[in-house]
């Protein structure tokens, strides 16, 4: 009969061996241990655990399971089932299985951590918030508990309450380099981009191979428009983690805001390991063509990939198609379907979701700029209108609108709210409407505005036509009207300077990588203006450019 002291002995070399990350040594360990010592909890405890690390999902489940019907009031066993489960990505799992936990163990303070991590994973950032309060309540000098706190509260939108959080847990551990990461993440959602690059500074200080800091870093810096300091924390990133996709993708962006096309665009490439978009990846069978198969008497199917503005602005790739492919296929969002119906080039067009035509080949919209090796000096059409509005249409609304006696400007303020910079490229509509000069005829594009919004309107007798824009057939019309299209970064932007119209874009300081930096024109596009934010962050500077510029282009006067 073996005894206590061999069972010990061993478990605690499984342990050890864990400990060690010598998981097929820990693994064989305790098999054979359970071999000789049967339905051990604590030594399934290891085991799952040990599988779930080894990928070996179903096993570790089976093994935990077991784990609780031999012993269904162990906690234990219920804390490492929930980890697992919140490993492979079943957070609602998780959930229960802590919630099973602390009904054991209502002190048990890691259970209500992690259970914080499975509701914050969930955008259930109350109940993360909850979670982590009660962890907190459990153990006041849970560092760790403080920190993911902030990043709730941040997710919440509190993010005074977040720095406080992420500070009282630095102050318990002056070395947990995360909730320095953490505090810079917090930093730069209020735009105080130099202190989150000190925070950055210091997790990376602790850990110096933090890929993680050295990327926030890097994105931190870009926001300063550093764009080459921003590469080089980029670069200091993949040094240390070859695999690593988040520095890749943003130092693609950085390439690309810098005008080096040739290398930006083949790491462009990369965006689809970043979780924010690789959900929208398509897994056809037909192969991806990226310029280098021969397209003769095949189809190729073109589709949108991301935002209206993107697809408005590389459609216009879809004419390099005509002689070198046998049929065109474009599919795009439903609100663009009516305006590409006669698009040159296009042989079909598809709304995104419905049934897709045979087709050979796809290719996402953005990457073909690389597919055909774009420089600053072979951008396609950038000196020619390439989308025309409709001319039935443009009489409907030139009907609508009345007899034209003086310019006509239209106004988008606000971009899509979905949108992760929106809150920094979208402005207050009173502000704008300080700076436009009278003699104008302003028209309001902007779709689901406010009440406060309306009345603002009315007051200045501006026309307000959003909410009869069906889809951007209308919109384009609308603009063929106008002798200026004054907006924010949005879709309008670029309906509007593909059709050649006087385009005015209003830019925060850190712009968007495709208005790269130091510029007032763009070579996307031959009728563009752009108007940038100085370093103060303020429009006033902008508007009052703005101002001037009406006034001297339309011969108009103030009040």
């Amino acid at each position: 009969m073996k005894n206590t002291q061999d069972f010990e002995s061993r478990l605690q070399r499984s342990r050890i061996l864990h400990s060690n990350d010598d998981l097929y040594g820990a693994k064989t360990c305790c098999e054979r241990l359970l071999d000789d010592y049967p339905k051990q909890v604590q030594v399934m405890q290891i085991l799952g655990w040990i599988n779930a690390q080894i990928g070996q999902w179903t096993v570790a489940v089976e093994i935990l399971s077991n784990a609780i019907e031999i012993d269904p009031n162990n906690q234990h066993s219920y804390y490492i089932l929930g980890n697992i489960m919140c490993k492979f990505g079943s957070w609602s799992g998780g959930v229960e299985c802590y919630i099973t936990t602390m009904g054991i163990d209502p002190n048990h303070s890691e259970a209500a951590c992690n259970m914080g991590n499975a509701y914050l994973e969930l955008n259930q950032f109350n109940d993360a918030l909850a979670s982590y309060d009660m962890a907190i309540r459990i153990n006041s000098r849970y560092a760790e508990a403080y920190s993911n706190r902030g990043n709730a509260l941040r997710k919440l939108d509190r993010l005074e309450d977040a720095l406080l959080s992420l500070e009282h847990a630095i102050e318990i551990d002056p070395k947990f380099a995360q909730a320095h990461l953490n505090r810079g993440v917090a930093m730069q959602a209020l735009n105080r981009h130099e202190d989150a690059i000190e925070c950055y500074d210091k997790a990376i200080l602790i850990r110096p191979d933090y890929a993680e800091a050295l990327t926030n870093r890097g994105t931190a810096q870009l926001m300063l428009n550093r764009v080459q300091e921003s590469i080089a924390s980029y670069d200091q990133a993949i040094q240390i983690q070859a695999d690593y996709v988040d520095a890749y993708w943003n130092k693609s962006l950085a390439l690309l805001v810098s005008g080096n096309f040739v290398e930006g665009w083949k790491l462009y490439e990369s965006r689809w390991g970043d979780k924010s978009v690789d959900p929208k990846k398509r897994n056809f069978s037909q192969p991806l063509w990226l310029g280098e198969e021969s397209l003769i008497g095949k189809s190729i199917l073109l589709h949108a990939e991301q935002g209206l503005g993107d697809t408005l602005q590389f459609c216009r790739y879809a004419k390099l198609f005509k002689g070198i492919a046998g049929r065109v296929i474009l599919e795009v969002q439903q609100p663009l379907v009516a305006l590409f119906e006669s698009f040159d080039g296009i042989d079909e067009v598809v709304e995104r979701g419905k049934l897709l035509p045979t087709f050979d080949y796809h290719c996402p919209l953005l990457s073909l700029p690389y597919a055909f090796k774009t420089e600053l000096n072979n951008i396609p059409n950038q000196n020619s209108p390439y989308i025309h509005a409709k001319h039935g249409m443009r009489e409907h609304w030139n009907k609508k609108l009345g007899e034209k006696k003086i310019p006509r400007a239209g106004l988008v303020w606000r971009g899509n709210i979905d949108h992760k910079n929106n809150k920094n490229r979208s402005m207050d509509l009173t502000q704008l409407l300080k700076y436009l000069p009278q003699n104008i005829e302003y028209i309001s594009m902007q779709k689901e505005i406010n009440e406060i919004e309306r009345e603002a309107l009315q007051d200045r007798s501006i026309k307000n036509l959003g909410d009869s824009l069906f889809d951007f057939n209308d919109t384009a019309s609308i603009c063929d009207l106008l002798d200026v299209v004054i907006s924010v970064d949005t879709s309008v932007v670029h309906l509007a300077a593909a059709m050649g119209k006087n385009t005015w874009l209003i830019l925060p300081f850190a712009p968007d990588w495709r208005w790269m930096l130091h510029r007032s024109d763009s070579p996307w596009y031959q009728s563009l203006t752009i108007y940038r934010q100085d370093v103060s962050r303020n429009y006033q500077p902008v508007l009052e450019r703005i101002k001037k510029d009406l006034i001297e282009q339309f011969g108009v006067k103030t009040k």
